[in-house]
């Protein structure tokens, strides 16, 4: 995974090339004019397995888990556990993803059991054992939520097109709903009135 200190902090563009983004790399690739991310070779630095965007502010790596921090076969397998459950997964190959950032920072969190303190010193009241559900998925059901897919039933969504939080983390006597947000805003228009929630 490539960090802030890695990055040149201008990049070189011309109509048809950009240079690749990491510090020290003097390679030269196609510059993407089209739809945002091909993955083809020429738009590939070879050297960093990343695709530059045709601005160089942003990029794409090859392989999702290239933007992860905890990627060990306990966290690789609890990842693809949840990508069946996930609606859009594309994402997790930008360098700048929101999805990213919600699984190295929770993730980091789970792992080192300081979720339940941190829940603590935000509400200033204990917190037992905290269980994350990360994008609809439930670890103990090996599978989507119950009780999120109680209230899509009861608000008039569909499995697969219901409301998506990052996490729900559910203790003894909280429910916690995270939206994370890295650059984008929060407004979401729906597209189609076909899953009106019912009031």
């Amino acid at each position: 995974m490539l960090g802030a200190q890695d990055l040149k902090p201008r990049i070189s563009v011309t109509d048809t090339t950009v240079k690749c983004p990491v510090k020290g790399c003097s390679r030269t690739v196609a510059r993407q004019l089209g739809r945002f991310i091909d993955k083809n070779r020429q738009f590939r630095c070879p050297e960093h397995k990343i695709y530059p965007s045709r601005t160089g502010s942003t990029f794409v790596y090859s392989d999702k888990l290239d933007n992860m921090v905890w990627t060990d076969p306990q966290d690789q397998k609890l990842f693809y556990d949840i990508m069946p459950f996930k609606r859009e997964t594309h994402s997790f190959y930008h360098d700048n993803s929101e999805d990213a950032v919600t699984w190295n920072v929770f993730r980091y969190l789970d792992k080192t059991n300081q979720l339940s303190m941190l829940l603590s010193s935000l509400i200033k009241a204990p917190v037992a054992k905290a269980e994350l559900v990360y994008w609809t998925y439930c670890q103990r059901e090996k599978g989507v939520w119950p009780e999120l897919k109680k209230a899509w039933r009861e608000f008039g969504e569909h499995q697969g097109r219901g409301t998506e939080p990052d996490l729900i983390i559910v203790t003894d006597r909280q429910l916690f709903w995270i939206e994370a947000k890295l650059t984008a805003d929060n407004e979401t228009p729906r597209k189609d009135d076909a899953d009106k929630k019912s009031i």
